[in-house]
C-alpha cells in the first residue's frame, strides 16, 4: 500500500499505523524531540557542579554546551536527508541510540575531554532523530485536523 491508498470505509490516507496506535507513536515522537531540543539548555543547571568536578573555567565550561548546539545545527539538514535516503524509522531509531549511548558516555565521562565530545556525540544523534521524526509525523498522520493536531503537540 501507499500513503494514497485509504483505509477501507473512510476515505482517509491508511498510513500503515493503526489509529489506537498513533498516539503512542505521537507521544514517542514528540518526546524525542522535545529531548532533542531541550538537551540545549538542559545542561545550564548543572554548569556549576560540572566546572566544580572537573576543575574548569568559564570559557572551557562554556564548551559543553556548545559542542550540542554545533554538532546539532551542522548535522541537522544531513539527518534530514539520510533519514529520506535510508528510511525514517531506521535513522530515528539511530539518533535516539546514538543520543542515549553518548548521554551515558557523559555521564561516566572521566575527563572533561570525554564529556565535551559525548556531548557532541548527542547533538549529532539528536540530529538525526529530530527531521526523521517530523517526517514520521507527517507519513503517520492523515493530512487534514489530525496532523495538525501532531504537528502541535
Amino acid at each position: 500500500m501507499t500513503l494514497l491508498d485509504t483505509e477501507p470505509g473512510t476515505g482517509t490516507p491508511d498510513t500503515g499505523v493503526p489509529a489506537g496506535r498513533r498516539r503512542w507513536v505521537l507521544v514517542l515522537l514528540a518526546g524525542a524531540l522535545a529531548l532533542d531540543v531541550s538537551g540545549v539548555a538542559v545542561i545550564n543547571a548543572a554548569l556549576p557542579s560540572i566546572g566544580d568536578e572537573y576543575n574548569i573555567d568559564g570559557s572551557t565550561l562554556q564548551w559543553t554546551m556548545t559542542a550540542y548546539a554545533i554538532a546539532f545545527a551542522g548535522f541537522l539538514l544531513f539527518g534530514g536527508r539520510v533519514a529520506d535516503v535510508l528510511g525514517r524509522r531506521k535513522i530515528f531509531a539511530v539518533g535516539i541510540a546514538l543520543f542515549a549511548a553518548a548521554s551515558l558516555g557523559a555521564a561516566l565521562a572521566p575527563t572533561v575531554g570525554v564529556l565535551i565530545a559525548a556531548r557532541a556525540l548527542q547533538g549529532i544523534g539528536a540530529a538525526l532523530s529530530g527531521p526523521a521524526s517530523l517526517a514520521l509525523l507527517s507519513q503517520i498522520f492523515p493530512e487534514g485536523p489530525q496532523r495538525n493536531r501532531a504537528l502541535g503537540v
